[in-house]
């Protein structure tokens, strides 16, 4: 069964972790080096835990997880959409 789960402050880490290795994957269409310390930049993601408006949800399925979600109502295309 797929089940979400929201992440929490507690769970930042394994959020980080993952979440790199989804950077790393999309190198693959975007030139986005490594900083000094092997890790990609998202400027967003400590955001996640302060603006109410961004949710980040692990996926799981039979309890294993096997993914994860982050969302926001914020769009880079057109940088005043959701901020009304």
């Amino acid at each position: 069964m797929i089940e979400l789960q929201t992440v929490q402050a507690k769970d930042r880490d394994l959020l980080w972790n993952i979440n790199q290795k989804y950077l790393y994957e999309m190198t693959l269409y975007y030139d986005d080096p490594m900083d000094e310390n092997g890790n990609y930049h998202y400027g967003h993601f400590d955001d996640y835990f302060l603006d109410p408006k961004r949710v980040a949800y692990f996926i799981y399925n039979n309890n294993v997880l096997v993914g994860f979600a982050m969302l926001c109502p914020y769009s880079n295309i057109a940088p005043d959409t959701g901020r009304r």
